[in-house]
This record gives structure tokens, sequence and C-alpha cells, in this order.
């Protein structure tokens, strides 16, 4: 029982001083920004020196069966991080590391890869953590797609953009345009088509997987606008 006693003061005393050594007031509390010998507490909203730990920028939109990693940044070698889905349905997330995981469209809509950050002070029940998250949007992959016109009329120097329809709707993709003769007409990476030279050619739109559409663009000269005389 002795023995027992003995290994407890230790521990005891350790919690004392600890708790001795928070601030007095809010006002000090704000001003500390890294654990001390004085303050074993961190305040991972000032951590670093003012370096938050945080997600790397990425692309937001993620398309259904497709996978990408996403990183934190000013991750230290005494913190830990467990990564999670909001939804599991719409995104997976796999841990690759304590700043990396790996996260999967698994069906579509929206979801965010969820980050909790704990900072180790070397006492268990001082241990800070944080929550952090970035947003994803999984959409399925376009099927199919057509122009809602097969020809279209344009003058020199005018522009037009060219309706389209893609299988399912709700697919986010943007299929990459094309132009059979750029010194007729050339188009935008938005589809959008522009008259250089009296002539006929062709646009061509693909999606992902191979499938694409032709639309027939007629560039004619524009007519003059002639003004009325002054008798």
């Amino acid at each position: 029982m002795k023995k027992r006693k003995t290994l407890l003061m230790p521990i005891m005393a350790s919690l004392v001083m600890a708790f001795l050594a928070l601030p007095a007031t809010a006002s000090e509390a704000k001003e500390l920004t890294m654990p001390t010998k004085e303050n074993p507490y961190f305040d991972l909203a000032h951590q670093n020196g003012g370096k938050r730990v945080k997600f790397k920028r990425h692309d937001k939109l993620l398309f259904q069966g497709d996978s990408c990693v996403v990183s934190l940044q000013n991750v230290k070698d005494n913190m830990s991080v467990v990564f999670r889905s909001s939804d599991s349905s719409v995104l997976t997330v796999k841990k690759l590391s304590d700043s990396s995981c790996r996260v999967t469209g698994a069906g579509y809509g929206n979801a965010k890869v969820i980050a909790h950050v704990t900072k180790s002070n070397g006492f268990f029940l001082f241990d800070e953590t944080e929550t952090i998250d970035s947003k994803f949007k999984i959409s399925p992959k376009a099927a199919s797609i057509r122009f809602r016109s097969n020809q279209k009329k344009i003058t020199v120097q005018s522009t037009a953009k060219l309706a389209m329809t893609m299988r399912p709707s709700i697919s986010k993709e943007k299929p990459v345009f094309q132009t059979q003769n750029s010194r007729i007409a050339t188009v935008s990476s938005k589809g959008v088509v522009t008259g250089r030279k009296v002539g006929k050619t062709y646009i061509t739109a693909t999606i992902r997987n191979g499938k694409s559409a032709k639309c027939k663009i007629i560039v004619k000269k524009a007519k003059k606008i002639s003004g009325k005389k002054k008798k």
C-alpha cells in the first residue's frame, strides 16, 4: 500500500503544479502560444507561432469512383490526427499518415473530410484537440453528350455559345472542346465559338469516357448596315 502511495505522489504533484501554472486572467491565457515549463497547456488556435494546422488547397470537385490524396500542413511530431468522413455513403476516407488521407467518391452529393487534431502536452488530461474540415462535391461522371443543334451559323468576329446536353444531367463534368480548323472558327474551354474567317468547320466536344458530339459551324460574312442618306 505504501509503495502505491509513493508512485501516486509524483503524479499528483505534477497535476497540482500544472493547475497552479494556469494563467490567472483570460487576457494572460490569450497571449500564450506555446507550451512552457510554467504552462504545459497548448492553444491550438495559436499553435506553432500562429501557424495553424489546416488543409492544403485541393480541387473541391471529385467524381464518383475517383480518388485523391488530401494533406494537412503544419502537423508536428507531437500531434496525432484522426480522419473521417461526414457521410461515408458519399465520400470514403482512408488515413495514410498523420498529415494525409485518401478520399474516394462513393456516391454523389456534398460531404466533408474531417480531421481531429490532438496535440500532446505530456499529460493525457491536458491534451488539446481541434476539429477542422474540408468540403467536397461528388459528381457522377457523364455517360453521354450531344449538341442540341447539329449546325450553327455565325458571322466573322461574332461569338455564340453552343448548347449541349449531358447525361446524367446532374454531372459536373466539363467536356473538352476542339475545332477542326482554327482559321475559320475557334472555341473556348466553355464552348464559346468565335468566327474568324468565312468558311465551314466542325466543333467537337469529348467527355472522359471517350464519347463525343460534333457540331457544324458555318461562318458567314457580316452584313454591312447602310445608313440613310440625308437630303
